[in-house]
């Protein structure tokens, strides 16, 4: 048989007493709270010292210790004072060559649509070419852009809160240290910084450079892309021009003779159509381009359907209008 539990208590433990009653200041317990207003009335509303007990000095100082042993104040270093952006983290969604970069709300307008950047990932030491794919988006600091909160007080415009910037950046290629490209093997790895390219820096990245001007770059105001006249890597080969109906295929082709005319390139032009467009065919939208830029659309001829030419037979003749 098991032995009956022993219950008593050993002699070497001390026998709990009874609690005794806790009273506020040995009031009786029936006594009424004071009300807030007795309680705070001699309190100093202009005083924060009475709401917030100060930080002990001794936090204080072992704050101030801490932070000399991790090196100081943070201060950003020199080659990163030009940085607008850095790199963010990858997500389950994020894809090859394609990464998100981050900006303070007040450079957002320096990264458009269509911009070039340089990337100096942080810990590998290297360097990569890319073009913004996508935004720039504005996002709100620490909450979703449709939180109820930023939905109410965007729809009632009471305050606008801190927010900051983001764009989607395609990596083109490494640039390695001798100034050549290679296509990414890797990707930029996060908080490192990003350096917008300036628009000499991105004609020399896409090789805008040549006396052949073709326009102005999307996403630009003033890249101008050019081509040389002496290259064979683009103009002999086949090249196409595609756009819907209206888009301006027929404009760009006149204006491309044009330039080639000017840079002294033969030029033979089989206008099975008859729509090439004359300087009266320009569009508004050409005109109101050009103006913006004090030029005239370029345009290189035209068509004289009912005229006969200088040897009088009849027919479409080539004529070259005057600018």
């Amino acid at each position: 048989m098991k032995p009956k539990p022993n219950n008593a208590i050993p002699a070497n433990l001390p026998v709990p007493q009874p609690a005794s009653k806790v009273t506020l200041d040995e009031a009786p317990l029936n006594q009424a709270a004071p009300s807030i207003d007795e309680a705070t009335s001699s309190l100093n509303p202009d005083n924060i010292a009475d709401f917030i007990s100060p930080i002990p000095v001794s936090a204080l100082e072992m704050l101030r210790k801490t932070g000399e042993e991790v090196g100081g104040a943070y201060e950003i270093p020199a080659d990163e004072l030009d940085a607008i952006g850095r790199t963010m983290f990858d997500s389950p969604q994020s894809q090859d060559n394609s990464i998100v970069v981050l900006m303070p709300s007040e450079y957002i307008s320096k990264l458009p649509s269509q911009a070039l950047v340089r990337i100096r990932s942080k810990g590998d030491n290297r360097t990569y070419a890319g073009i913004v794919t996508a935004g720039p988006f504005a996002e709100p600091d620490g909450l979703r852009a449709d939180a109820p909160i930023v939905v109410t007080t965007t729809v009632r415009g009471i305050f606008l809160p801190r927010f900051h910037g983001r764009v989607h950046v395609e990596v083109m290629h490494e640039i390695l240290a001798d100034g050549t490209t290679v296509p990414p093997r890797y990707r930029p790895l996060p908080n490192s910084p990003v350096y917008g390219m300036s628009e000499a820096e991105t004609a020399a990245t896409l090789k805008l450079t040549g006396d052949v001007r073709l326009g102005v770059a999307i996403g630009h105001d003033n890249l101008e892309v050019n081509l040389s006249a002496q290259s064979k890597a683009v103009l002999p080969r086949h090249t196409a021009i595609l756009g819907t109906t209206g888009g301006g295929k027929s404009t760009t082709v006149s204006g491309m003779i044009k330039r080639f005319q000017e840079a002294g390139l033969a030029t033979i032009l089989f206008d099975t159509e008859g729509d090439q467009p004359n300087d009266a065919g320009c569009t508004e939208r050409s005109w109101a381009a050009c103006r913006r830029r004090e030029e005239r659309p370029g345009v290189a001829f035209g068509w004289a359907r009912d005229n006969r030419d200088r040897n009088g037979r009849k027919g479409n003749s080539l004529i070259r209008p005057a600018l």
